[in-house]
Formats: structure tokens, C-alpha cells, sequence
């Protein structure tokens, strides 16, 4: 298998991960892919069966959710509390639990040890595997940060799934997953005839990139940076439209969900956002089955304090003006770069993140 997982870049990136995320595996369970979304098809299309049941954090990824779907799988919105995944009481017996335990998607909510561990038992007793995907968790700004639900796992039911498109550049399409140890022999099988292969090129030169140290200074960088934007985009959101949102600030990640206090439909100021220049995603739409909430969820990493400071200015005046009011004038139209608005390829580059991602 030399030039499909290359051994440099899998010695690299695991001690990377076991002393940043506390994961705990073998170089040879590092399985390279093209994205983070691309190792969960690869999971999906290697573990499950049609009709298996597959659980979701409700609300939650929908790119999980397209994949197991596409296999066949019985998908089954779980709903959270302020722990993360609800797994009380619950009687159904799943093949798959998809999870983003330590920055959940979109909450941002931090599933404590005691519950990780929770976790852990009801999958060995249900015969279920876990996809842990850890798609930002380099980027902590408060407290200490949990180790991986991986690293906790003593029964080899945890697939670790993490990408470095994030904590480098998003142009870098890397992604990653840890398999359990008996599954080794069929992933690397299914990898290669799926075609989910990284050029060789590009793993020897970001394993360079690790041993030298770069990616750890970025990431530190990188925090710094976007601790200051989170708490930007946390103040002028209060400012402009606190009495109709409620932030929630996230103790780490790209973005933050903050709540509609009104009954507020998250879709329809949504459009109007767009409509205005601002692209912002509706939480609404994140949740299996009827939705339990309306809010905003929006990106913070990839703009400047100017930028900030006016696409929030323009959520405030949206969410503040009742849509029948809006319709009778043109919304004035933001200029490119503010809040939520696609970057520029310069701006990708930059930050690696777009508003609402």
C-alpha cells in the first residue's frame, strides 16, 4: 500500500493527534482521503447495510446524513441536551452513531467524559460503531480542551474522522480517518478501489510540514486570531440585535448559532440576508425531522473587525424590520467581504473558513 497511505505523513500526523486530541492507535490505522467527508463515505460504505439503523445528532451534520442515506441506512434524529447526544431511555439499537462531541455541529455544545463514557458503553452494548467526527477541535479558545472520544475507547467501536483543510488552507484537500485495528486490511481495500486517494506528492509534503513545526505555530496563530473575531462578532451581534437573538458564544470552532428569541421564521430572514449580501445557513434546516429551534448560524473566521462590524449591523436591521415592511423598499445592497458573504480565493487562503460553513 506505499504511495496510498504514505508512512511519513501517518507518523506525522498521528503524534500530532495524539498530543493535541489524545487519540490512541498505530501509524498504520491513519487512513488519508480526500476530505473529512469523504472518510465518513468510506465508513459508511464499508460498514453499513441497507436498512441498518444510523443514528444523527438531531440537530446535526447533514453531510453524515447524505451519507448514510446513500448507502441504505435507517437514519434516526437524536435530539441533544446541554451534554451533547441524549441517549436516555433510549430502547433502539443502532449500527452507527455519528457524533461531534467536542465542538457538537451546530450547537457548539462540549460533550464532558462522563457522557463521552456513556456513550462508549451503550455502543458496546448495542453492537453499534461511533464516527467521531472532530472537524474543528484544534481551534479551543476557553478552558481546557477534552480529549478525544477516540482516545477513551477501550472496546474498538471509535472511527476518528478529522480533516486538514481546516487547520491549513481550505485549497488543501486532506482529510483523515482512524480505524479500529482489526479493520485496517479491508478500509486500505475499500480506499483504493473507491479511488479515495490523496496524490503522494501532497502527503510527503505536508508530513514535512508537520515535523518542521508549522502546522502546530499556525494552529496557534490561527487561535489567537479567531478568538478575537468570535468575541468581535459575539459584541456586535449583542449590539445590534440582542433583544431579538440570543449568541451563543462558542468555547471554540468557526462559527457560532445564535438563537431567534421571536417567532421568527430562520429561513425566510435567511433569504432576506441574502437578499441583502450576507449569507448566513438557518438551524432549522440542520435538524432530522421537525425542527426544534430557530436560529442563525454564522461563520466568524474568515473577516476583519471592518467586516464584522457591518454584516452584523446589516443582521441587526433584518431581523429588527418585520418582512412585509422590507418587501415595500429594495434592501441596500453589502458590499463583498462582509460577514457571511463567500470569500475571495485570497480570503480562503487567508482564514480557510467561510461565514456559515
Amino acid at each position: 500500500m506505499v504511495g496510498v497511505n504514505r508512512p511519513g505523513l501517518r507518523v506525522a500526523l498521528l503524534r500530532h493527534l495524539a498530543e493535541h486530541r489524545g487519540v490512541k492507535a498505530a501509524a498504520h490505522q491513519l487512513v488519508i482521503t480526500p476530505s473529512a467527508q469523504s472518510a465518513i463515505e468510506l465508513i459508511a460504505r464499508t460498514i453499513v447495510d441497507q436498512g441498518d439503523t444510523a443514528w444523527l445528532e438531531s440537530p446535526g451534520y447533514g453531510g453524515a446524513r447524505a451519507a448514510f442515506e446513500a448507502v441504505g441506512a435507517r437514519i434516526l434524529g437524536v435530539g441533544l441536551d446541554d451534554r451533547g447526544l441524549s441517549i436516555a431511555k433510549r430502547i433502539d439499537r443502532p449500527r452507527l452513531i455519528f457524533v461531534t462531541p467536542s465542538h457538537q455541529y451546530p450547537t457548539g455544545r462540549l460533550m464532558p467524559v462522563s457522557r463521552r463514557q456513556e456513550l462508549l458503553g451503550f455502543a458496546a452494548s448495542a453492537g453499534a460503531v461511533i464516527i467521531e467526527d472532530d472537524y474543528d477541535s484544534e481551534f479551543h479558545y476557553d478552558g481546557r480542551p477534552v480529549a478525544s472520544l477516540q482516545g477513551l475507547d477501550r472496546g474498538n467501536t471509535v472511527f476518528y474522522v478529522g480533516t486538514l483543510s481546516k487547520s491549513t488552507f481550505a485549497d488543501i484537500r486532506v482529510g483523515y480517518a482512524i480505524v479500529p485495528e482489526s479493520l485496517v486490511t479491508i478500509f486500505e481495500r475499500a480506499q483504493r478501489h473507491g479511488g479515495q486517494i490523496v496524490a503522494a506528492s501532497v502527503q510527503d509534503a505536508l508530513a514535512d510540514f508537520i515535523n518542521e513545526g508549522y502546522l502546530a505555530q499556525h494552529i496557534r496563530k490561527m487561535v489567537r486570531l479567531y478568538r478575537a473575531r468570535r468575541d468581535r462578532l459575539v459584541q456586535t451581534l449583542k449590539a445590534a440585535a440582542g433583544d431579538r437573538l440570543e449568541v451563543m458564544p462558542p468555547a471554540g470552532g468557526m462559527q457560532l448559532l445564535a438563537y431567534l428569541r421571536a417567532h421568527d421564521d430562520d429561513r425566510t430572514i435567511t433569504t432576506r440576508l441574502a437578499e441583502a449580501g450576507v449569507t448566513v445557513r438557518p438551524l432549522s434546516r440542520h435538524f432530522v425531522g421537525e425542527a426544534a429551534g430557530q436560529g442563525l448560524f454564522l461563520g466568524f473566521a474568515a473577516w476583519n473587525e471592518r467586516e464584522i462590524d457591518a454584516g452584523a449591523d446589516v443582521i441587526g436591521r433584518i431581523i429588527s424590520t418585520p418582512a412585509d415592511a422590507a418587501s415595500k423598499r429594495s434592501s441596500r445592497p453589502v458590499p463583498a467581504g462582509r460577514v457571511g458573504k463567500a470569500p475571495s480565493r485570497r480570503s480562503r487562503r487567508r482564514s480557510n473558513r467561510h461565514a456559515g460553513a
